[in-house]
C-alpha cells in the first residue's frame, strides 16, 4: 500500500529531527515543546511532550492526530520546507535535551542561560544532592562554579558526552574475582 502524502511527511520530518539532536535515536529520544503567549492581556504556556514520531506529526499537521488537507504537490513542499525550517530553529533555540537509560542512569544536557556552554547532570538526586559531569569527571553541582558546570562548548559535544555515559552504563559492572590489585591479577 502506497504511503499518503502526509505519512510520507511525517516521515521525512522525523529523519529530519534525528538528523538535527546529535546522538538522538527514535527509541530514547524524547521531545518537549513550550510556547508561550499571551491571551487576555496575560502570559500563558503550552507544552507538549512525546516521541519522534509524535512530535512530527504536529508538526506536520496543526492538529495533533489529523490529517492533512490535500494541497498541491508545490504548495505541499512549501509548507513542509516552511516547517521544517521552523523545526530547525527549534532545535537550534533548545536549552535543554534529556539522555535516558531506562533503569539506569538519565541525564540532562542545559544550555547556560545568557552565556554560552553546556551542563551534563543527574536527573537523579542523592543524598548529597545531584552530580554533574565535567572535564574532571562527576562532582557535585553545588560545589560548581558556572565557568566549571557549563564546560561543554556546544550542544554536540555535551550530548556525545551524555551518550558515552550512559552508554558506559549499559555496561556490566566489573566482578571482583576479574579486579586487579595492586598490579597483579586475583
Amino acid at each position: 500500500m502506497e504511503q499518503t502524502p502526509y505519512e510520507q511527511a511525517v516521515q521525512i520530518i522525523a529523519r529530519r529531527v534525528l538528523q538535527l539532536i546529535p546522538h538522538a535515536s527514535a527509541e530514547r529520544t524524547t521531545v518537549t515543546v513550550e510556547h508561550r503567549f499571551e491571551q487576555l492581556g496575560r502570559p500563558a504556556c503550552d507544552s507538549w511532550t512525546g516521541d519522534i514520531e509524535g512530535f512530527a506529526r504536529r508538526i506536520a499537521t496543526d492538529e495533533p492526530g489529523g490529517d492533512a488537507l490535500p494541497l498541491s504537490a508545490a504548495a505541499e513542499l512549501q509548507q513542509l520546507r516552511d516547517k521544517i525550517a521552523g523545526l530547525e530553529a527549534i532545535v537550534r533555540a533548545a536549552t535543554e535535551y534529556r539522555v535516558w537509560n531506562p533503569g539506569r542512569i538519565g541525564l540532562y544536557v542545559r544550555r547556560a542561560v545568557g552565556a554560552t556552554g553546556f551542563a551534563v547532570w543527574e536527573a537523579r538526586t542523592r543524598r548529597k544532592g545531584r552530580r554533574a559531569w565535567t572535564r574532571e569527571g562527576w562532582q557535585f553541582l553545588a560545589l560548581l562554579s558556572d565557568e566549571e558546570l557549563f564546560c561543554w562548548p556546544d550542544a554536540a559535544t555535551a550530548v556525545a558526552e551524555a551518550q558515552r555515559l550512559v552508554n558506559d552504563s549499559l555496561q556490566p559492572e566489573p566482578r571482583c574475582e576479574d579486579a586487579v590489585v595492586d598490579g597483579s591479577e586475583g
